[in-house]
């Protein structure tokens, strides 16, 4: 072999050519972008997990305060206020997303047992309230 048929042959590793590789590789970026979308509508979509109407009607009317509204709470002080916005939220953030990807993990076996909503209203639902609907510095 000559000096100019090894340097077409490395030519034709280096550069891609379409016509003899039909298939088209999806760069990794795409890939996670995609895996994002589709992980985002799955725990957005509450209906997807419950059975039937009354349980997601269930699900939308227990948003709201923790507490009866016979119950007087103190207001929180300084203090609770602060240790809750630097400590409790954010590892309430991170309860919120490492359920919400357990929910994703166990619907297909929920889903088998018909156990959806509680699945769903217990790694989802209680974490976000606890993170974004409660009030500063009420546990």
């Amino acid at each position: 072999m000559t000096q100019s048929a090894e340097a077409l042959d490395d030519a034709r590793y280096r550069e891609p050519n379409l016509k003899e590789n039909k298939t088209r590789r999806i760069p990794m970026r795409r890939r996670l972008a995609g895996l994002t979308v589709l992980l985002l509508l799955l725990c957005a979509v509450p209906s997807l997990y419950a059975t039937d109407a009354s349980e997601t009607t269930y699900l939308m009317e227990t948003r709201g305060t923790p507490y009866p509204m016979d119950t007087v709470v103190p207001p929180p002080t300084g203090g609770a206020m602060i240790a809750d916005l630097l400590i409790v939220r954010p590892i309430s953030f991170i309860g919120l997303v490492i359920g919400s990807g357990l929910s994703i993990i166990a619907t297909p076996f929920a889903l088998v047992s018909g156990t959806t909503g509680p699945v769903y209203e217990r790694l989802v639902v209680e974490p976000f309230d606890f993170t974004v609907c409660r009030p500063l510095g009420e546990f």
